[in-house]
């Protein structure tokens, strides 16, 4: 649940705001030629944890993001933002 909660913050996300979370979870100003699905290494989300009130993580060089499983799956709203 967290994880499709993501993607709905993210698409909701204005465009500028879109290419900060990229920069943060990749170290890259955009996305390659062809689309993330073209992302060498591939874009990995992972759980981090059981809830908490731990920030998600990013590890750029592997193009990773952790997660915490927060529950309520909307506290991910105020993390990210």
């Amino acid at each position: 649940p967290v994880v499709l909660r993501l993607w709905t913050i993210v698409h909701g996300l204005p465009p500028d705001d879109q290419k900060r979370f990229l920069m943060f979870v990749t170290a890259h100003k955009s996305a390659p030629l062809g689309g993330l699905a073209n992302l060498t290494p591939p874009l990995k989300i992972q759980r981090m944890s059981a809830d908490s009130d731990k920030l998600p993580t990013a590890h750029t060089c592997f193009n990773a993001l952790l997660i915490p499983d927060y529950d309520p799956p909307t506290k991910l709203d105020a993390k990210l933002h």
